[in-house]
């Protein structure tokens, strides 16, 4: 977790360079209060933090401090080489060390920028740093306790935005991290006023300010869940209904079989209307229709509109109407009268019985 400390910057002198080399303490050990929506928690309730001296003045602890970049203000993201001319207006210098309950330290600003901020009223330092933090145990006077801060940078600060008591979550929480509490006045413990909450088939006890948002997030949730039920249920229906749908393997080659059957017969039935006639790679339905313009004309199978008509009309179809040669002459003849139609039966006239 990400956190920031707050600091007065201490004895300032210039460099012949230009440069500001200044001293300062920064981290000390001890107990620290925190608001709990800072910490990841629900609530704004105050939570207690202990920096052990065994954490905060561990040799991995303070050496993470040498030569780590000053920026001007919390920069959004750790400084690394990919950012660090971005960011930095300087350095801490490689004297950290433990003084009393402080790390204490060395720094130097070397951009324009920097010095100009410190010389019109930016002259706090609060270092950002990263630490991790494990519940105390029972009977203690605090809430966490936190393991060795390793600092990342430490950033001028603007001490006359909101006075050199104000705490920095102002404006470096937003940007870096987790800042304690004012220290300088003591504060009683907070004892927020609590409320049950059922969050499943269990009451929990929260606090009453933030029981309202518990409550909504919870139903927020359960109607995401219920709403996702619905279509899972939606989705399940939809396959199984997929799948009633879907043929079996041996619907399928029955089917094929059907269909070879029925080319078979038909290709029969074509190759004795019309003689020559080649049926390989034509499927029955072709096949009966180019039959039928073949023995009675291309006006014959013109007016025959569906599948139904089609096949009936090469069921009927006969030998002897594609041989006939009277029924050949007759046909000639009612097509010079105009009473020619290709499905008057076997050509009869019209009004026949």
């Amino acid at each position: 977790m990400r956190f920031t400390d707050r600091a007065q910057i201490g004895r300032v002198k210039r460099t012949n360079d230009g440069y500001l080399s200044a001293s300062a303490r920064a981290l000390r050990s001890g107990v620290q209060e925190y608001i709990a929506s800072e910490l990841g928690m629900i609530g704004d309730h105050i939570v207690r933090v202990m920096r052990p001296p065994e954490s905060v003045f561990s040799k991995d602890s303070i050496s993470s401090a040498v030569h780590v970049p000053v920026t001007l203000g919390h920069p959004k993201d750790a400084v690394t080489s990919d950012n660090w001319k971005e960011y930095a207006i300087g350095e801490v210098g490689s004297d950290a060390m433990r003084d009393g309950e402080y790390v204490a330290f060395s720094l130097m600003v070397k951009d324009k920028a920097g010095i100009e901020a410190y010389e019109t009223g930016t002259r706090e330092i609060s270092m950002g740093y990263d630490a991790n933090i494990v519940p105390a145990g029972d009977g203690l006077d605090y809430d966490f306790i936190m393991g060795p801060p390793i600092y990342n940078h430490l950033a001028l600060v603007d001490s006359a935005r909101a006075g050199p008591d104000a705490r920095i979550g102002d404006g470096a929480a937003k940007l870096w991290g987790a800042a304690p509490l004012n220290i300088t006045e003591k504060k009683e413990p907070v004892m927020a006023d609590m409320k049950s909450v059922v969050i499943g088939d269990k009451a929990v006890q929260v606090a009453v300010e933030d029981a309202d948002t518990i409550t909504k997030t919870i139903k927020e949730y359960a109607d995401e869940l219920k709403a996702k039920d619905v279509k899972i249920a939606e989705l399940k229906i939809e396959c199984a209904d997929t799948a009633s749908k879907v043929k079996t393997e041996d619907e399928i080659a029955a089917l094929i079989n059907e269909g070879v059957k029925e080319i078979a017969m038909v290709a029969d039935k074509a190759s004795k209307l019309v003689a020559d006639y080649v049926t390989d790679g034509k499927d029955a339905m072709t096949i009966r229709k180019e039959v039928i313009a073949k023995v009675y004309g291309d006006e014959a199978i013109a007016d025959l509109k569906t599948d139904a008509e089609i096949k009936a009309a090469f069921a009927v179809a006969r030998v002897a109407d594609a041989k006939d040669k009277i029924l050949d002459a007759r046909k000639d003849m009612k097509k010079k009268d105009g009473d020619y139609n290709p499905w008057d039966g076997i050509y009869k006239k019209k009004g026949d019985k």
